[in-house]
């Protein structure tokens, strides 16, 4: 695949992204399934300890249910046995009123993820012309039947594709 392919290809993929953000929410607009954010008190922090560990300040996850005693949110913890890899074990864990110091929603940065795309375009057209000023793809035969040597690599970026909630 030449280099070209492969920066429209994260350009497109870069152009699916989304950089988001937690607002502020009542619990009376929230519907059951939203992202959500809780921030602990710290009576939350020693209470969920023996759940998240020491020091979690934020909890996330999808909402299964806001009252007024409290809310839940399905959240994903990690299980470490010796001699096995961690087993990610997704459990609904409820958060009483007096732990929760405020909960937000989540919701799309716009300023955000319009830079973030116009950066990755940017990057992509600048791949692009090293590309071809270079020699463009790795691909094919060079003089006398010879392999062309692969492509040099200026710059790599990582891109976590996939979102774990």
């Amino acid at each position: 695949m030449s280099i070209v392919r492969r920066t429209l290809i994260i350009a497109a993929l870069a152009l699916t992204a989304g950089c988001y953000r937690y607002v502020p929410a009542d619990r009376t607009l929230v519907p059951a399934g939203a992202k959500v954010q809780a921030r602990l008190t710290d009576a939350g922090v020693e209470e969920m300890r023996r759940y998240f560990g020491p020091n979690v300040r934020f909890v996330k996850g999808p909402l299964v249910s806001w009252d007024g005693e409290g809310l839940a949110l399905l959240v994903e913890t990690s299980v470490q046995r010796e001699g096995f890899p961690p087993t990610i074990l997704a459990d609904t864990i409820r958060l009483l009123s007096h732990h929760v110091a405020e909960v937000g929603i989540q919701e799309l940065n716009g300023k955000r993820t319009a830079g973030f795309t116009g950066v990755m375009l940017v990057g992509g057209a600048a791949a692009v012309l090293v590309a071809r000023t270079f020699g463009g793809s790795s691909e094919g035969l060079g003089e006398g039947g010879e392999p062309r040597p692969p492509a040099l690599i200026l710059f790599s970026i990582p891109i976590r594709i996939g979102f774990r909630w």
